[in-house]
């Protein structure tokens, strides 16, 4: 499978590098990783930089992973929008 971000303005489309697997999307920063107070961080001063965003979206489970390698994520990921609205109206 290969891992690719594309975007298509003005009828030009700009495509970064394709990745051969996962681990090389990783290494090369297509996707970051946090726990959950380093996502709550993260997205507090993202909001507040930027307090025009009205949506964030996250990968609990990324294209092609087994269900078993994402689990965990699937149980911490639910913790954070909680936090991240109390930290925004604190």
């Amino acid at each position: 499978m290969n891992f690719a971000r594309s975007t298509r303005v003005n009828d030009q489309t700009d495509e970064a590098p394709v990745f051969e697997n996962a681990k090389e999307a990783v290494e090369q920063g297509l996707y970051q990783f946090w726990t959950p107070d380093q996502a709550v961080d993260n997205i507090v001063a993202q909001l507040r930089e930027f307090p025009q965003s009205r949506d964030m979206h996250f990968w609990a489970q990324f294209p092609g992973e087994p269900i078993d390698s994402s689990s965990r994520r699937t149980e911490l990921l639910p913790q954070v929008p909680p936090r991240v609205r109390e930290a925004l109206q604190g």
